[in-house]
């Protein structure tokens, strides 16, 4: 995608204008992700869901459900308030973006809300209206996660492998389409620099920057929330960290998952019950990178198009880039199929995505965050149930006596005569 990226800018500002038939190419690349969206989303949301057990949902449940959706919510926030401040995209125009959108392409907040209901599902499915379809989704995923539950059988086991085989079909297909991502980048990017904006380079630079600024804040604050409950966040960083490095290297959040339950068992020293539900829920819907990630190229496609957007038209952005970082599937490249959907439904124009696509390096982060986000999340819901088995240096205890020296590393010992390591 890098290289794509590199050589687009080359070939658009050497040929010019005529580079323009390549337009097609650049097209199907945006059509098959919106083919995608969909399918992925609604296999992916029925396949996590479905396999909670309705008895985990008491107080742990509700604790993490509230946690998770409140710290995923500040952090897409923080994503828009963000790119509201440093506005990156402001003077870029990109051809197929026009500067001037019809005000009725952007839905009121109010009339938002009231879609989220849909009254026929199916046609909300033909009609690609995906916040129902998602709302209607997430309740059915509930609802056969009581059934598998409570009447425990082969039939219910069938339907739950049947979502599940479906989600991995999506994931595949999601690769294939990857593969071309290259040539559609390519193609979006020689059309941009084919109008011979240098300046386009400033903007991209600005984009990276303003990510990883929302996204360091926001793990400032995951951080701060430690010291708040008294755990020390350096020995936390050093029981997490290969989780976090795996995150890092394969960019999924589901390939990292047994990584983060070994470090929660393991290393934090957490009671399975805790952990065993609120890290598979967290890789379903808990993905604070991603939707510090999507709040800012949300803005960002907003000030290329050129918008003066209102406060109910940011609101309402927010909240559909809150609701794609719920519905974002565990996977690399991830965030990039949920871009479709948000723009559609905020109203910005869609051949921004190539450009997003292509940025180098604009996404890297995302992962490492949302587990960063998970176990500190799976901590924090532990330390409030007594549930945390490791004694971490808490930051009020560090100047008294024996814990002073205390290591995070060091297990528990079984009696005074042995020790673990």
């Amino acid at each position: 995608m890098t290289i794509a990226f590199v050589l687009g800018a080359a070939v658009g500002w050497a040929v010019g204008p005529r580079i323009v038939v390549l337009q097609p190419l650049g097209d199907l690349l945006i059509r098959l992700l919106q083919m995608l969206v969909l399918p992925i989303v609604v296999s992916t949301i029925l396949a996590g869901l479905s396999s909670i057990s309705p008895k985990k949902l008491g107080r742990v449940g509700v604790k993490t459900v509230v946690w998770y959706m409140a710290t995923a919510l500040v952090a897409t926030v923080l994503g828009v308030t963000m790119a509201n401040l440093i506005r990156p995209g402001i003077g870029l125009r990109v051809p197929g973006a026009s500067p001037e959108m019809p005000k009725t392409s952007s839905p009121s907040l109010s009339n938002l809300l009231g879609s989220l209901v849909p009254e026929n599902v199916i046609a909300s499915m033909t009609e690609g209206q995906l916040l129902p379809v998602i709302f209607f989704s997430i309740l059915f995923a509930l609802a056969m996660a009581g059934v598998r539950h409570s009447d425990p059988g082969d039939s219910a086991e069938t339907i739950h492998h049947l979502f599940d085989i479906c989600a991995r079909g999506m994931y595949k297909i999601l690769q294939w389409v990857m593969h071309y991502a290259p040539i559609g980048t390519f193609a979006l990017m020689a059309i941009t620099f084919s109008q011979h904006e240098l300046s386009a380079a400033t903007h991209f630079a600005k984009v990276i920057a303003t990510v990883y600024l929302a996204q360091a804040f926001i793990c400032g604050g995951c951080m701060l929330l430690l010291l708040l409950f008294r755990i020390h966040p350096i020995a936390f960083i050093r029981e997490v960290k290969d989780a976090l490095i795996t995150a890092f290297v394969t960019g999924s959040s589901a390939a990292t998952l047994p990584v983060e339950m070994e470090a929660a068992e393991h290393h934090l020293q957490i009671d399975r019950s805790v952990f065993g539900f609120t890290l598979p829920l967290g890789v379903s819907i808990h993905k604070i990178g991603t939707a510090v990630h999507l709040g800012v190229v949300s803005i960002f496609a907003a000030n290329v198009a050129g918008l003066d957007l209102s406060l109910a038209q940011q609101a309402m952005i927010t909240l559909v880039a809150f609701l794609a970082s719920v519905g974002t599937p565990p996977i690399s490249g991830g965030a990039f199929i949920m871009l479709s959907f948000v723009f559609k439904e905020a109203g910005l124009p869609l051949p921004v995505i190539g450009l997003i696509a292509g940025i180098p390096f604009l996404g890297k982060f995302n992962t490492p965050i949302n587990s960063f986000g998970r176990l500190i999340s799976t901590v924090l819901v532990a330390q409030s149930e007594k549930a945390l088995g490791l004694r971490f240096v808490l930051v009020s205890e560090e100047k008294k006596g024996p814990e002073r020296d205390y290591d995070p590393i060091k297990r528990p010992t079984p009696s005074r005569g042995r020790s673990t390591h």
